[in-house]
């Protein structure tokens, strides 16, 4: 590769660095057992404990995968977003995470389990439409109230169709029934 170019990416990395030291130092100073940081922790695991205790155990299986695909698809998404500067978040659970860990990891993917094992036989667009417009303008501007939140370049009405695809790929990937299976 060019000399240059190496330097050039060096000096970048070694920018990012010095960044994420200053976020560390941040987090350690003032949000690390803050209010906001123990809020992010009942948000991490109190649904996952709902979820546990209410879910249907038949469908344990064919819900987690649903959300595995909703916490890949989100997380990808709200790294991005993060990256570019569309959105940030000041009270991070980890602050090596650029993306809101309890956002991503836990209310998105459990609440589209909720909805996906509620009323089975309603079509999936009012729900995508229930999640989506929860989630766009209900959650977003309660976080952003809050102060998790800062969309700095964005607007929910952005997020409304996101969401919706989301929950609708959640839906999709319940609905499977063919596996392989290893021997």
């Amino acid at each position: 590769m060019n000399g240059n170019v190496d330097r050039k990416i060096e000096k970048a990395y070694s920018i990012l660095r010095d960044a994420n030291k200053d976020i560390d130092q941040l987090f350690f100073d003032h949000v690390f057992l803050g209010g906001l940081w123990w809020l992010g922790i009942a948000l991490s695991t109190l649904p996952w404990i709902l979820w546990i205790l209410f879910r249907k155990k038949d469908s344990t299986d064919r819900l987690m995968h649903a959300a595995f695909s909703v916490m890949l698809i989100s997380s990808l998404l709200n790294t991005v977003g993060v990256q570019y500067h569309l959105w940030m978040y000041k009270f991070e659970v980890l602050p090596v995470i650029p993306a809101y860990e309890p956002w991503d990891f836990t209310l998105l993917p459990v609440s589209a389990m909720f909805l996906l094992q509620f009323k089975p036989h309603m079509h999936p667009f009012i729900k995508a439409l229930l999640f989506g417009g929860i989630t766009a303008f209900i959650g977003d501007p309660l976080f952003q109230w809050i102060g998790l939140y800062d969309p700095v370049n964005w607007k929910s009405i952005y997020s409304f169709p996101i969401y919706f695809i989301i929950y609708l790929i959640a839906h999709y990937l319940s609905r499977r029934q063919k596996f392989a299976k290893l021997n």
